[in-house]
Formats: C-alpha cells, structure tokens, sequence
C-alpha cells in the first residue's frame, strides 16, 4: 500500500548510481553502525568468514561486492580481523568515504583499486548485486581469476532454465535504504529505482567454479516478491572453497 501511495507522490524512476539515493545510503549505514542493535543484517555465511579469519593470521583480506555501506563486515563481531573492501558505485563509495567508519572499512568504485590496496584478497562476497551485472558469468568468471580462498555469494537470482532471462526490476526508493521504510517523513523518498535485473543460468555458475572450487554450501531463499512468476526464477546462496593443487611431478 505504501509503495502505491508513495508512486502517487513522487513518480520518480532513478538509477541506483543516484547521489540522492548514495547519500541517504550513507547517512543511515553510519546510524546503524553507531547503533547496532537497531537491526542486525543476515550473513548467512558468516560462520566460514569466521573460520577463514582464524586461519588468516594477522588479517583477512575481503572484497565485498555490491555491498553497499559496508553492513556485512561491520556487523560481523571479529570485525576486527577484517580488511572489508566494499566495492560501489562511484557515488555511494564517495559519500561513504567521507564518513566515520570503522579503520578497516574502506570503500572503492572499482575492483582493480580495492586490490592494489589490499595487496590480494582471501574471501569474496558478493550479495545481491551480480545479477545487476552486465554479463553476469563473465563478472564471476573474473572474480575467480583474483584466486580468493572463499567465495560467498548470496541473494543471487539465477534462471532454472538454460537461457538468459532479462528484465526490468523497480523498486521503491525506501526499498534501498537500510533499515527501509520505517518512518512518516520517508513519505517523499518513495519514488523507483530501476534495475536491468539479468538473471543466468544455474547450471552456468556452478560449471565456473567446478574447475577450481569445492562447494560447501548451497541453499534456496524465500522467492522475493520482486521476481515475476513463470519465468523460472530463484534466488540462492552457496559457499565456495578454492581446492588445493597437488603438484604434479611426473
């Protein structure tokens, strides 16, 4: 009812690379990270970052794509062990660079930069967003190449069929916002934003990482309300590990 209300408002559509929607973004990640008990995001795969932490020595190198202003590392409670590097776009990783984070908390616009940075990277996550690539095997065909130990991915709308499917998502302004629509004044925010959504197949994924790496665990969410019925649509997750190489010595 709220969405259909706020398009009767403020029929907006914008892009998510919006510095209105990058700085609103900011300002409630820095609320949230001063208060964490005002909401705890879901990382269902944070029990192998906190193995992967462990094992790392000193510190755990992370690239974390597409993660918006940094939740999944700064809500993590080893966070201290972490180099998150949250790539965004150029807009929100400007306004939550200007911000007071956490010391290992760094924000980039692009994956090349975020490396040199860290000198590599150990662990690869990457939630919601590679369906928002333009070539979504080819974007995680070139995540692999960075050779991460760990590969996370969550909340990754793949096709049960063998073709791509493609289409137009909106969703409401506040639908970005951490924390979403919470309060009255929020009222005005509630334009779209749209999303060329493209969705791969399964098959196509799991075939990329079978070369290198074991999967540990895969899993299917609750169907999203923004995924149309009869495309044959899911959203999963799954957790990856890069296999040991033996040297072969014949």
């Amino acid at each position: 009812m709220f969405r259909r209300f706020g398009y009767l408002v403020n029929p907006r559509v914008t892009s998510y690379a919006s510095k209105d929607l990058a700085n609103e973004i900011a300002k409630r990640e820095v609320a949230l990270c001063e208060n964490p008990s005002i909401t705890q995001i879901e990382c269902r795969a944070a029990k192998y970052i906190e193995l992967a932490a462990s094992t790392a020595g000193e510190k755990l190198r992370v690239i974390d794509f597409g993660g918006s202003g940094g939740r999944h590392g700064y809500q993590l409670p080893f966070v201290s062990s972490l180099e998150w590097s949250v790539i965004e776009t150029a807009e929100l990783a400007e306004a939550m660079s200007k911000k007071t984070m956490p010391p290992n908390l760094s924000f980039y616009s692009n994956i090349q930069e975020a490396l040199e940075a860290l000198g590599g990277v150990d662990v690869v996550h990457v939630s919601s967003a590679i369906q928002y690539t333009p070539q979504p095997t080819k974007f995680l065909d070139d995540l692999l190449k960075f050779y991460p130990e760990l590969v996370i991915l969550e909340k990754l709308v793949v096709s049960r069929k063998s073709k791509e499917v493609s289409f137009d998502q909106f969703s409401s302004f506040a639908d970005n916002l951490p924390g979403g629509f919470n309060r009255v004044s929020d009222l005005w925010k509630l334009g779209f934003v749209k999303y060329r959504l493209r969705a791969a197949p399964q098959g196509a994924f799991m075939q990329l990482l079978s070369a290198d790496y074991q999967i540990l665990e895969t899993w299917v969410d609750v169907r999203p309300s923004h995924l149309p019925l009869g495309l044959g649509l899911q959203q999963i997750g799954l957790v990856a590990s890069r296999r040991k190489r033996v040297p072969n010595w014949s």
